[in-house]
């Protein structure tokens, strides 16, 4: 199929504690069609039990396997692993990456004299994204800008001629850790206009799943990063100094990241004297003719830090950054009312806090369940000087209509004044993100199980809709930060939910408060009502069936579904004299059975309040 001339192809991984992840992404690299490959592993200091399974395939006569005694980063991993190449072709990889099973070959055939040649890239949010395809699809060049095509500022997805990397001195700057990329782009923007890229995939790259215990080098906090950028900038500028070229890609890639990061780098005010006099020494090289076409809020603030103006540029700032978020607000109905419940809830947070004000909620405000109940009516019998009401989904109103509690519909204009001043929140799951969590208010988060699944930190992907792995690992932390103490169950649930959450707080180990009815002198008494109530049989034993939800098995977004895993018809064939069956599944499964066959042996009490009823 291709005309292949097997030049050696040397590629180039620089390694830190991916073990999760490196196998799939060598399996992508020993599944290639082209085979007069050289991988050049650079383990960058990892902890050796992530090494484990590297090192068990070093009789593999491909693989060249360096190490770093302690880390030095990704730049000079990479540089090391070019000293050592041997291939006529380099190709970077990133050691949780993937590439697909033609990708070398196509990048290979097709270079022809050029320096480089590139692919075409697609994220990986999950495993299941890869493509491997058995047949190549209808495959074509196009010569693109060299601007254009490093417009991500990532050398990866690269296939160059090593040749040229001899031929201008080609080395990463190690001065920082991140952006070491950009040094490796100015030695194509100097010396061509244009290269081909491929119109089929040929490289996947994964979007960090472990944004909070092992962040990526992008997942890291906006500070630190910018700092690196800045760093880079101006060295940059140094060592390219009689390169007009150079210095006005440097500028306008740091006009681009002024204007995606600064309102995130201000975000902590604490930070506010440190980067106002960094940006300002930056802005003191930069060329300002790249700003007429800029809009005038930009134009002032590179005005007022280039002048060290710090009062003007602090209410140019707050300005744009109010600007932002109000534009970003009235691109859709709903952003603009959650926009504005925002603005209100900060408002009214501020007004004196309600000493006596406790704010309950179960699983959303889909329940009067769980451990908030119990803590509820534990109150409400021995602490009556408190003021307590219940959050709810009015979607779920009829599950609240026999209980004589005082309910309060979730994100209703009372429920925003008794949010925003309550003294206590208790609940059992996670907030909407936009609630700012007031100061002076005190969260009880009582979670609602045992973790003998994985949860939060600890999922290696999450497969849920409507989601990504980063997005919902960092949503979950930025969330756990706002709990003030968290109940646990047991001393092994405890140590989960500290790494998992990453919670480092006050944990009340005391026990789930929704399991002190178990231990009611009313217990005996309490099975026998609700038997009665429901037209259970007394004499019968009872089976329940109360499985948790599943990520990956979903019909959309927020609606689960559930697969029976039970052969009800064998069951009763076998148990039916003795015992009865009931199913309780999951509040987030949204599927309904059909049990009128199985009529007087199973029966569906999911949308039966709380568990611990039936568990009793």
């Amino acid at each position: 199929m291709f005309n292949k001339q097997m030049k050696k192809v040397s590629l180039i991984i620089p390694y830190y504690n991916s073990a999760g992840f490196i196998r799939e992404c060598l399996s992508s690299i020993f599944s290639q069609s082209y085979s007069n490959l050289e991988i050049i592993i650079i383990n960058d200091g990892s902890d050796p039990e992530e090494t484990a399974y590297i090192e068990s395939l070093l009789s593999d006569d491909r693989i060249e396997y360096l190490k770093n005694e302690e880390r030095q980063g990704v730049a000079f991993s990479r540089n090391k692993g070019l000293k050592s190449a041997t291939g006529e072709y380099i190709f970077f990889l990133d050691s949780d990456d993937l590439i697909s099973p033609y990708a070398i070959e196509v990048l290979v055939d097709n270079i022809q004299d050029y320096p480089a040649i590139f692919g075409t890239r697609k994220k990986l949010l999950r495993s299941s994204d890869f493509e491997p395809f058995s047949d190549l699809p209808d495959l074509k060049v196009k010569k693109v800008s060299v601007k254009k095509l490093f417009k991500g500022r990532s050398i990866l997805n690269v296939l160059i001629d090593k040749e040229f990397l001899q031929q201008v001195n080609f080395k990463f700057y190690e001065g920082t850790e991140g952006y070491s990329d950009i040094s490796g782009i100015i030695p194509f923007i100097l010396s061509t206009d244009k290269l081909p890229q491929l119109n089929i995939k040929t490289y996947y790259k994964r979007v960090g799943v472990d944004p909070i215990t092992k962040p990526s080098l992008i997942q890291r906090p906006i500070e630190e990063r910018a700092r690196e950028f800045i760093k880079m900038y101006l060295d940059m500028k140094i060592e390219y100094k009689e390169s007009e070229e150079v210095l006005e890609y440097l500028d306008k890639l740091f006009l681009s990241y002024y204007r995606s990061s600064v309102i995130y780098i201000f975000r902590d005010y604490s930070y506010f004297d440190e980067f106002f006099n960094l940006l300002g020494t930056a802005i003191e090289t930069f060329d300002v003719s790249l700003l007429s076409s800029q809009p005038s809020h930009i134009r002032k603030e590179f005005k007022y830090l280039k002048k060290r103006y710090k009062n003007k540029f602090h209410k140019a700032l707050r300005f744009h950054i109010d600007f932002r978020e109000l534009r970003n607000a009235l691109k859709k109905s709903t952003r603009l009312k959650r926009y504005i419940f925002k603005k209100a809830f900060e408002f009214i947070s501020k007004l004196p806090t309600n000493q006596k004000l406790i704010m309950f909620e179960s699983f959303a405000g889909k329940q009067f369940s769980d451990n908030p109940r119990a803590i509820y009516q534990y109150l409400k019998d021995h602490n009556p000087e408190f003021k307590m009401y219940w959050s709810i989904d009015p979607r779920f109103r009829k599950e609240f209509s026999n209980q004589s509690v005082p309910i309060v519909e979730r994100f209703s204009l009372k429920w925003l004044l008794l949010m925003a001043r309550a003294r206590f929140w208790v609940t059992n799951s996670r907030m909407p993100m936009w609630i700012p969590k007031p100061k002076n208010t005190i969260y009880l988060q009582t979670w609602h199980g045992t973790p003998l699944k994985r949860l939060a930190q600890d999922m290696k992907e999450v497969l849920m809709p409507g989601t990504t792995s980063e997005k919902y690992k960092k949503n979950f932390f930025k969330e756990s930060r706002n709990w003030d103490y968290l109940v646990s169950p047991n001393r092994y649930s405890t140590e989960i939910f500290k790494r998992a959450f990453q919670f480092d707080k006050e944990i009340i180990e005391s026990g789930y408060p929704r399991n002190d009815v178990f231990y009611s002198p009313k217990r005996e008494k309490d099975i026998k009502a609700f038997k009665i109530k429901y037209g259970l049989s007394e004499d019968k034993k009872i089976i329940l069936y109360a499985p948790t939800w599943r990520d990956n098995q979903y019909h959309k977004v927020g609606k689960y579904k559930m697969d029976l895993q039970l052969d009800l018809e064998k069951l009763r064939n076998e148990l039916g004299d003795e015992y009865i069956i009931i199913l309780r599944m999951h509040y987030l499964v949204a599927e309904n059975f059909d049990l009128s066959v199985f009529k007087g042996f199973a029966f569906d009490f999911s949308k039966h309040d709380d568990i611990q009823d039936l568990c009793l």
